[in-house]
């Protein structure tokens, strides 16, 4: 897995899923605390705002594409 510092697969989603969820909780402080000192609920736009700069900074599209490296068959074969 190039790119991650040879982490195995399993570390790499916990890191993932663990600035998902620190994302989703800044947004919602962010959320809480502007409600709270503005009495608007605009703040909460920061949650997807948030996750999306997450995203950014987190994903990883080289996961997503199929593996070059094999053929087509053997792709299909593995599932």
């Amino acid at each position: 897995m190039s790119g991650q510092g040879g982490a195995t697969p399993g570390r790499v989603l916990a890191r993932r899923v663990a600035a998902l969820v620190g994302a989703l909780v800044l947004g919602a402080a962010i959320g809480v605390a502007v409600e709270r000192f503005a009495g608007t609920a605009w703040g909460f736009v920061a949650v997807p705002l948030a996750v999306v700069v997450g995203w950014w900074r987190f994903a990883d599209p080289t996961q997503c594409a199929a593996d070059a490296s094999q053929p087509d068959a053997a792709r299909r074969a593995d599932g």
